[in-house]
């Protein structure tokens, strides 16, 4: 399987505080012109798999819808079974949109940090007005049309407090897949935020059906396959390894037009097969992100083999809350 993220625009309706994109947004788009160069690579790239996943980026994808359906359009001759998804913000998720979104059998990633106090905390417009009504509606319509609809449900410093009556509020309202993700990106985090996340995620136990923290799953975590089975393909066409990575400087790892660059591919994986040496002896260390991720432990400590602390906090309170490896009751 081969999955491809492509970066239909940078541009954003919102100015969430903790997008690890950076507040302020690029005004860039994929253009219309640009969409058979992006056919083609995805076509050659995956023509000796089964099944290949393909995910709209953004900023927020919808603001270039013309792009996506055509995207759509065009591989929809192809025959490969495709698994389409899209990560919105919920705001311009109107009728018409999740009509053309439903016959391509689009999933959706929504944002949604809970209920309104919360989710306005981080997630605001340019004029810092908060966007929960309009996200809300747009995300109970596409259930109410029988979409895919998965919720992301960022947690942070200042919003962890509302965890709980979050999980159970959006579950209220409809929603059966709900993943709470934390924001690695924030240098405000404490042990003690750490350990009260930790409580809270005992008193939601009973909701894990519908919830998970990080969707772990016990497994080790292999080297890293960005470039290999994963592309993400900024607005501009050039590849990056990971979502993380895209647009930063000396991560491009490649053209649509020219490929991957097997060179710098190939130094990914060499740099991937690097131990930690915070990590040895740790008996999380084969199934820890930051064993895998070396370009986020880069990102967030300036070493790739120096694991961000955040990181390790949180993939230890998803280990002992899902799999029970401390017996968590």
């Amino acid at each position: 399987m081969k999955a491809f993220n492509i970066w239909v625009t940078k541009k954003c309706n919102l100015k969430c505080s903790y997008c690890y994109e950076g507040i302020e947004k690029e005004n860039r788009e994929l253009a219309v012109d640009k969409i058979p160069a992006v056919i083609e690579f995805i076509q050659q790239m995956g023509k000796s798999e089964e099944y290949i996943t393909v995910n709209f980026h953004g900023g927020e994808p919808l603001l270039n819808t013309k792009v996506i359906f055509e995207i759509c359009r065009q591989l929809k001759v192809w025959d490969k079974m495709i698994y389409y998804s899209l990560t919105t913000n919920g705001i311009l998720l109107e009728k018409p949109i999740l009509e053309q979104l439903k016959k391509y059998c689009i999933s959706l990633s929504i944002s949604l940090d809970g209920i309104e106090e919360y989710h306005n905390k981080n997630r605001v417009d340019a004029l810092q007005r908060g966007s929960y009504e309009k996200s809300i509606k747009g995300a109970l319509l596409a259930l109410e049309m029988g979409m895919d609809v998965r919720v992301r449900m960022t947690i942070t410093p200042n919003n962890y407090a509302g965890m709980v009556e979050g999980v159970k509020h959006l579950i209220a309202c409809g929603f059966k897949t709900i993943v709470a993700a934390p924001d690695f990106f924030s240098p405000e985090w404490t042990e003690k935020n750490i350990e009260d996340i930790r409580q809270q995620m005992i008193l939601l136990e009973e909701y894990e059906e519908e919830f998970s923290f990080l969707e772990k799953q016990i497994s080790r975590m292999g080297i890293c396959s960005g470039g290999e089975n994963e592309c993400n393909i900024d607005v501009d066409l050039t590849i990056y390894p990971c979502t993380y990575s895209v647009g930063k400087a000396g991560y491009q790892i490649g053209t649509v037009t020219n490929g991957i660059n097997m060179e710098k591919r190939a130094q990914i994986e060499m740099i991937g097969k690097e131990p930690n040496p915070a990590c040895s002896g740790c008996s999380f260390e084969p199934y820890c992100m930051t064993s895998r991720c070396k370009i986020v432990n880069k990102i967030l400590t300036g070493d790739c083999c120096e694991p961000s602390p955040v990181i390790c906090a949180f993939e230890r309170l998803a280990y002992m809350a899902y799999h029970k490896i401390y017996h968590i009751k």
